[in-house]
């Protein structure tokens, strides 16, 4: 492997450049770092187009990956351990990282018994992250991403989504649609909205698929539009101060309700469907 030691080199740069949104979204390309979310991500087929790698930080695992990497005849660099760390995202320092393609994302045909989760405007990386590993665990049908009124929506090639997710990012089929078109791709499917305010205790309402689960930002909740499609609105019942939980928290509960209420569902095992 040719070895890079400084950070001018034109590849170093243009990988560091996509620490930035505008540059993922502009070259369709994100960096992919950690042992666990690089493993993943290639079983679930992602591409890669190059990678950095510091050999003597590398443990079993990650040699490994690199030799799989090698067997894939991606394009390698050798990087000095300064270089490494540079590349790495936030305090982690990771002797692998990868430029990758955005996959392409697309809501997949939502069978009889379909269980989607949608989230309405949530715009912290690291709640969407924690909620698609329950998605995963739970094996939903889709993630669908909804932008809020300000227009604002996690990107899934961030690297605290990627991180907070280990990955299950790529294994979930995620997608996201403005709400007229997600409403309109949900139109048959009953959706189910989570309020404070609701009168129905989510563990008395009927949560078995086919549904659709809407989840909204901690502060201003689901917006007006998806609760006035809403067939039902359920609450969390609370006994403390606080009038909310964390939306991570309160997805987990509602999924693994509607996965209880469920006679036929089994936790899905590696290979199937939402791993």
């Amino acid at each position: 492997m040719q070895l890079l030691a400084s950070a001018a080199n034109p590849k170093i740069q243009a990988a560091l450049r996509l620490r930035r949104r505008r540059e993922r979204e502009a070259q369709g390309l994100f960096l992919l770092e950690g042992e666990r979310e690089i493993a993943l991500a290639l079983e679930c087929g992602v591409a890669v187009r190059r990678g950095f790698v510091w050999e003597e930080g590398l443990d079993v695992a990650g040699r490994a990956t690199l030799e799989r990497l090698r067997a894939l005849a991606t394009e390698l660099f050798a990087v000095t351990r300064p270089l490494a760390s540079r590349l790495s995202y936030g305090e982690r320092e990771s002797a692998l990282v990868l430029v990758a393609e955005s996959p392409a994302r697309h809501l997949p045909p939502l069978s009889a018994d379909a269980r989607v989760l949608v989230l309405d405007g949530l715009e912290k990386p690291g709640n969407v992250g924690a909620i698609l590993r329950t998605a995963d665990a739970v094996g939903v049908s889709a993630v669908v991403l909804v932008p809020g009124s300000d227009g604002a929506c996690v990107d899934l090639e961030n690297p605290n989504v990627i991180r907070a997710s280990r990955g299950t990012v790529f294994s979930v089929p995620c997608v996201t649609l403005p709400v007229a078109d997600a409403l309109e791709a949900l139109a048959t499917t009953p959706l189910v909205v989570a309020t404070p305010e609701a009168a129905v205790d989510f563990r008395q309402a009927h949560l078995r698929p086919p549904l659709a689960i809407v989840v909204g930002r901690e502060q201003s909740g689901v917006s007006d539009l998806w609760r006035e499609h809403a067939q039902i609105s359920v609450s969390i019942p609370m006994r403390g101060r606080a009038d909310s939980l964390n939306v991570s928290v309160t997805t987990a509960l509602l999924l693994f309700e509607s996965a209880r209420e469920d006679s036929g569902w089994v936790p899905p095992r590696r290979g199937e469907e939402g791993e």
